[in-house]
């Protein structure tokens, strides 16, 4: 049997890009193995080739090296499809002047939007927990990544706070409550977010529906499978709070 090790070796990388042998030196005869590795690790097939959205030599060295690598368990990475990602800008009701982030930017698909619905080149701010990411995320002109993990140390504050973050383990809450102490009064967050929140009866979850409550939450449902290109069926909403002094 073909160590997944031994095909991968026979695969050219380049820039983000894992192109196949060509076909004069044959099939890889664990094509469907390496197949869904690949596609597990975050890489879309195109035309002989898998791409992913970063780097793929670190990627491939891991895999060659034995890892499993699944980004979307790893760090709850689901991409933001762009129909959603243009709703949630459109809800921020952004202003010229307003200084704006995304506290899990992923590939920049909601940072796209921003700069889509104002101008390009825009700047936005932003942090993400996924180094892998980096090299997309540099090539948006006007990303400014200000840190590692939105949860952490920092004291900046924004107008305008625009995120789709993980759902797992309640981080959607963790999230949205960070958003919100950093939000300046005026300010308006709007976050994708789990409806787990909704129906449990554990503690946090109860405390939040009475903090949304406080705030004056708007919570507006998404249909099912919104999140289906993305690899999820999870239900989901989305939460629009205003900061008034």
């Amino acid at each position: 049997m073909v160590e997944l090790s031994e095909s991968l070796k026979k695969c050219r990388v380049e820039g983000n890009t894992l192109f196949l042998p060509p076909i004069s030196e044959g099939p890889l005869t664990n094509y469907q193995e390496v197949r869904r590795v690949l596609l597990k690790a975050g890489a879309k097939y195109k035309k002989n080739a898998f791409v992913f959205s970063t780097s793929a030599k670190p990627i491939i060295d891991r895999i060659i090296g034995g890892e499993n690598v699944n980004p979307k368990k790893e760090f709850q990475f689901f991409r933001t499809p762009d129909d959603i990602a243009d709703r949630l800008v459109e809800l921020a009701e952004i202003q010229r002047t307003d200084e704006i982030c995304e506290p899990s930017a992923g590939d920049g698909s909601i940072v796209k939007a921003i700069q889509r619905a104002t101008w390009p080149g825009r700047v936005v701010y932003g942090f993400e927990i996924n180094m892998e990411m980096y090299d997309t995320l540099d090539r948006i002109p006007g990303f400014r990544l200000l840190g590692y993990n939105f949860l952490g140390e920092y004291k900046t504050t924004f107008d305008k706070i625009i995120a789709n973050p993980p759902f797992s383990k309640n981080q959607d809450i963790d999230h949205i409550k960070r958003m919100y102490d950093v939000l300046l009064y005026g300010g308006r967050l709007v976050s994708v977010a789990s409806v787990h929140w909704q129906f449990s009866g554990n503690s946090k979850e109860v405390n939040f529906r009475k903090w949304l409550k406080d705030v004056k939450a708007e919570i507006i449902p998404l249909e099912k499978d919104t999140f289906a290109e993305s690899g999820t069926s999870v239900a989901a909403c989305i939460i629009v709070i205003d900061k008034n002094a």
